[in-house]
């Protein structure tokens, strides 16, 4: 179903700040039908009950050529009331426009800047990329951030670190000698996202962390490890989302590095 409600510009720096985070909210209750009649609803869970405009068809005008001087159609809509969720049909889209604008504008603010050597343009992708970093790093701290929301705006932000990290990797024409691991990519993502959140890894986010990984290690059989390794990392910070096969697997193999 296409929905017809309009999407809010949003940017880094309004899900860096709570007040206007707050409003950005609000905008989407504010989308209720039963708000804009007057009415003071309980939204639960941030669902909304939206007023969907849907086209139907068209129909020639009637003398439309006389009345315009040109042939014209009425188009035909017809409303109907479906339930949306802020973070499905709000917040995701919203993201993804960001996200897309951002990139979009790395350029653009490259060329405005004057950065055309190749020196240049690495420290101006690198200052783009410590910019980008510091809003991760804030917007993970975020306590007005609901979970989901969190985790949703920091895998935009993942995105644009791996566009940046592809234009400063396409500079460099040193090819790093990797280690190779015989472990899976779940379970190397669980091994160092375990080491990242226990404090054995420090001074480094699993973005950073997953570009390191990326650019040093294999997983099984040289295969190459992924800028999406993150993703696990993040999620494998949390003990409870480890499976007990998993669990197991790994105390196995690990027991063997001190007891034979």
């Amino acid at each position: 179903m296409i929905i017809s409600i309009k999407i809010p510009s949003l940017t880094l720096d309004i899900l860096k700040d709570a007040n206007a985070y707050y409003q950005f909210k609000r905008g989407f209750l504010m989308e209720d039908h039963r708000v804009k009649r007057g009415e003071k609803p309980t939204f639960l869970d941030f669902k909304i009950e939206y007023e969907n405009l849907k086209y139907i068809s068209s129909k020639p005008v009637l003398n439309s050529i006389k009345l315009y001087g040109v042939p014209s159609n009425e188009m035909i809509f017809e409303t109907n009331i479906v339930v949306l969720e802020f973070e499905k049909d709000y917040l995701l889209p919203a993201l993804k426009n960001l996200k897309q604008q951002y990139i979009g504008n790395i350029e653009l603010r490259r060329l405005k800047e004057l950065k055309y050597s190749k020196n240049d343009k690495v420290g101006y992708y690198e200052q783009v990329k410590e910019e980008c970093l510091a809003s991760f790093d804030s917007i993970k701290k975020a306590k007005y951030l609901g979970a989901n929301e969190r985790q949703l705006a920091i895998e935009g932000i993942q995105d644009i670190l791996d566009v940046l990290n592809e234009k400063i990797n396409n500079f460099s024409s040193i090819e790093f000698k990797k280690i190779p691991f015989t472990l899976s990519r779940d379970e190397m993502a669980v091994v160092f996202g375990r080491m990242l959140s226990n404090g054995i890894i420090t001074g480094l986010n699993p973005p950073e962390l997953a570009e390191l990984m990326s650019k040093y290690f294999l997983h099984t059989k040289n295969q190459k490890v992924t800028r999406s390794l993150r993703n696990l990392i993040n999620r494998y910070a949390k003990v409870d989302k480890i499976s007990e096969t998993k669990k197991a697997k790994l105390s196995i193999r690990f027991n063997k590095l001190f007891n034979n």
